[in-house]
């Protein structure tokens, strides 16, 4: 019985597992689901944020941060990064506990200070739950209090992603607000990574009338690691400064291995025939050396080898009986020596 009952539990698994879970039992499906733990995450409605002061000017903005999890969450926002500019809230560490699919709206009162310098300031803020870390950029532009010209600059399409050491071209566009006639203005280019340092810089003297609208190029350092930055336009007349700013991404290098695709047959079937002919030739080329140097002598040579050797051995003869007869006494040395140069000569 208990064999039985096993065999039973295991057809009904193999059932469920074939039918993906739903239709092998009603209402499978709603079980299935149920039984799919939903992991603890969180979303937040921006990834990046630009906020545009004036020197002594105060903003508001909003961050949403939803509970996306199945469980109570704890999210910290964590702010030390923009307290230079933060009026509110006073707390660098705040803290949203969120229920299950709630979502609340962390309010920022950002200011700019009336001595503040005019530039551009990447910032980040950082949120962090028991299970997950996100990051929201933060880009500070201050202006001038009374600017007398504005500037708006971004990077054009295909610049938005670029590899180190490529050029990255941006759209310049500059403003004469108080329109007092054509003047000489600054003109800064730069870029900068989010701890604030700058990695590539220009500048230029242009004149302005009303207005002007023309595309310059950056060089990013070839040793640029991957990640967001900065690409920046600063006008100074004066002591008047206008600002912006727009973000790009550096992307690693990769490599990449083009496969050439042949849709004709026949240059497939070509090919392999011509490396095929190629084979055989250096193959058959090898056998015929080959059998060039281990073939066997002709009949010639071969009569012509016994001679020899038969000569060799019939002198060898000569010498042995030479030297016993001198060992015996019954020739002088001298007969000896002659008689040993004499075949020793024949041999060599």
């Amino acid at each position: 019985m208990k064999r039985l009952a096993f065999l039973l539990i295991i057809s009904s698994l193999l059932l469920i597992a074939e039918s993906g879970g739903s239709g092998a039992i009603e209402g499978g499906g709603d079980v299935g689901d149920a039984l799919i733990p939903i992991a603890p995450d969180f979303s937040v409605d921006k990834s990046s944020l630009k906020v545009v002061l004036k020197q002594g000017q105060t903003k508001i903005e909003t961050l949403k941060i939803k509970n996306t999890g199945a469980d109570i969450l704890d999210v910290k926002v964590l702010l030390d990064n923009i307290e230079q500019f933060k009026l509110y809230p006073e707390s660098n560490n705040i803290s949203a506990i969120l229920s299950p699919n709630e979502e609340k709206a962390i309010e920022l009162v950002f200011r700019a200070l009336e001595n503040e310098k005019p530039e551009i300031y990447p910032k980040t803020i950082v949120l962090k739950s028991p299970s997950s870390e996100k990051e929201v950029i933060i880009v500070i532009e201050v202006d001038s209090a009374q600017p007398l010209f504005d500037v708006d600059v971004e990077a054009l399409p295909h610049s938005k992603s670029i590899l180190p050491g490529k050029e990255l071209l941006l759209d310049v566009s500059l403003f004469n607000v108080k329109g007092f006639g054509r003047v000489d203005v600054s003109v800064e280019y730069a870029i900068k990574d989010f701890q604030g340092n700058v990695v590539a810089s220009e500048h230029e003297t242009l004149a302005v009338e009303t207005q002007a609208k023309f595309t310059r190029s950056l060089l990013a350092p070839s040793d640029l690691k991957p990640g967001n930055y900065v690409a920046l336009a600063k006008v100074t007349y004066g002591d008047s400064v206008g600002t912006s700013s727009d973000i790009f991404e550096v992307t690693a290098k990769t490599l990449r291995l083009n496969i050439l695709q042949v849709k004709d047959y026949r240059v497939i079937l070509l090919i392999g025939a011509a490396l095929m002919t190629i084979c055989i030739l250096i193959f058959s080329a090898y056998r015929l050396i080959y059998s060039k140097k281990k073939s066997p002598k002709g009949k010639a040579e071969e009569i012509k080898q016994l001679r020899e050797d038969a000569k060799s051995q019939k002198l060898r003869k000569e010498l042995e009986a030479i030297e016993k007869a001198y060992k015996s006494g019954l020739i002088s040395e001298e007969s000896y020596q002659k008689g040993k140069k004499r075949i020793e000569g024949k041999l060599k």
